[in-house]
């Protein structure tokens, strides 16, 4: 019988195989390996991402972000800095495999609407009340989708450089014994092509132990990021100014204002903190204060 280690090398270097048909194939040989760290990867790519952790470089997509404009249809719009601009315009792609390549050949682009807080924010730097959304080229789909078909035959590779075959669909007690000592068939092995998980966007962990209501633990954990006494003093009478929020995206009238007031400063130089404290420190810190 032959090798499914070296069909699965043939399959990927074919240009004519369907990458799920591939990543089906490397469920099969992983989980007879017990290899579960690679199993959980396929699994993922084939159903979609649940985690914002979990993405890699390889699935971070830079978009163009445009707002619709009344008789003007939808508009790029451009952002002070360099830096700013990337942070908005690299978005995390969730969808399993299967849901990118349906879009890629139903449209020109992937549409990620955006909404709540992060719509907020934008509204207020670009001072419009316009519908603002991201726009991702469907060469971002086909990185993706190049990134994990290389991979599979990388991994392929590795296991017949370490013995390690199989007859049919089976192993042999020796090529899984292999297999469970060897981290170079372990997902993680595979960086270079893929990307760390701590390089991505997404994987930076907010430690804010913000109590519901505690003005002072609002205080000190936005102190801790860099923001000044008087910034944090404003925010603080705009919470005791406006209602209480009853959803997470629908903040009061003078914390939106305060929000605005920071990416202003922020963007023509006044204050020295990247945008993306505003998007996900500040914001998250408000709604902990609130308990949500």
């Amino acid at each position: 019988m032959s090798s499914i280690v070296k069909q699965l090398q043939e399959e990927a270097c074919n240009t004519n195989t369907k990458l799920l048909d591939l990543l089906r194939k490397a469920l099969l040989i992983a989980n007879k390996l017990k290899l579960i760290e690679f199993e959980q990867w396929v699994k993922q790519e084939l159903s979609g991402y649940t985690d914002k952790k979990l993405i890699r470089e390889y699935r971070i997509a830079n978009c163009e972000i445009k707002a619709n404009v009344p008789g003007q249809g939808w508009q790029t719009l451009y952002f002070p800095n360099r830096k700013d601009e990337l942070m908005v315009k690299r978005v995390p792609i969730m969808q399993s495999i299967s849901e990118l390549q349906e879009l890629r050949g139903t449209s020109k682009e992937l549409i990620m609407p955006l909404r709540g807080v992060e719509l907020q924010i934008l509204q207020n730097t670009f001072k419009t009340n316009s519908e603002i959304t991201r726009f991702i080229p469907n060469t971002a789909i086909d990185k993706i989708c190049e990134a994990v078909k290389t991979t599979i035959l990388e991994w392929a590779l590795q296991l017949e450089s370490e013995g390690i075959l199989g007859e049919g669909i089976s192993f042999t007690v020796q090529e899984r014994n292999i297999a469970s000592n060897n981290l170079s068939i372990q997902i993680e092995h595979f960086h270079g092509i893929l990307g760390n998980i701590d390089n991505s966007i997404v994987t930076q962990e907010l430690k804010l132990d913000i109590k519901k209501n505690s003005f002072s633990d609002l205080e000190n954990a936005l102190k801790n990021y860099g923001f000044d006494n008087v910034d944090i003093q404003d925010l603080i009478e705009a919470i005791k100014s406006d209602p209480q929020p009853t959803q997470t995206n629908m903040f009061g009238e003078k914390i939106n204002s305060w929000i605005g007031k920071i990416l202003t400063k922020i963007t023509t130089g006044i204050l020295n903190l990247p945008v993306e404290i505003v998007s996900s420190v500040a914001v998250n810190a408000i709604l902990k204060f609130y308990g949500f």
